[in-house]
């Protein structure tokens, strides 16, 4: 896909300016942020966005709307509980890792953007939206890319939360593009 391509190609670009704007402390601590949230996102998913696919393409057996139904129901509660569990247990894993309390927000919002996005994804891909799947790609590597330089500029707020909202809010951006 050309919006993958171009997607990777900003990542190549911004990458150096992020280094160069963000101390290494701040820098780490996004990027374990980022981690947890993929690590538990995988977790949180459990394979469910595969098997509604096979099961909403599998018209014999199933009625599809129920299927994209109890999927979506499935992945967004399984998705709030892995949340709530990085919330209880934060306390000790951001002492353990050495990071900032406030992370925890965007690790909650970003598990339940991650999977949401996931879904809408799939769905998209089962209605054929390829080209909107495209420019939905491409649009939140640019709000991602640019979102980090933004909030670092701003002194009260911290660099490693502004990068950590701009993974979430091209998470959350992809979810609501999809559903056009």
């Amino acid at each position: 896909m050309v919006s993958n391509l171009a997607a990777r190609l900003l990542a190549l670009v911004t990458m150096p300016i992020l280094t160069g704007l963000l101390s290494p402390d701040v820098y780490g601590s996004a990027a374990l942020a980022v981690t947890l949230i993929s690590l538990l996102s995988v977790f949180a998913l459990a394979g469910v966005d595969v098997s509604y696919v096979r099961s909403y393409q599998n018209k014999n057996h199933h009625n599809p709307d129920a299927v994209e139904a109890y999927a979506w129901r499935f992945a967004l509660a399984t998705s709030a509980m892995v949340a709530l569990t990085a919330w209880i247990a934060w306390p000790y894993l951001a002492d353990a890792l050495g990071l900032e309390g406030y992370l925890i927000l965007f690790v909650v919002v970003g598990i339940i953007a991650s999977v949401a996005q996931t879904m809408a994804q799939a769905r998209a891909r089962l209605a054929n939206r390829y080209r909107l799947l495209s420019a939905s790609v491409l649009i939140a590597a640019l709000g991602a890319a640019a979102a980090p330089g933004r909030g670092s500029r701003l002194p009260s707020a911290p660099s490693s939360a502004a990068t950590s909202l701009a993974i979430s809010s091209g998470q959350v951006h992809d979810v609501f593009f999809f559903f056009l």
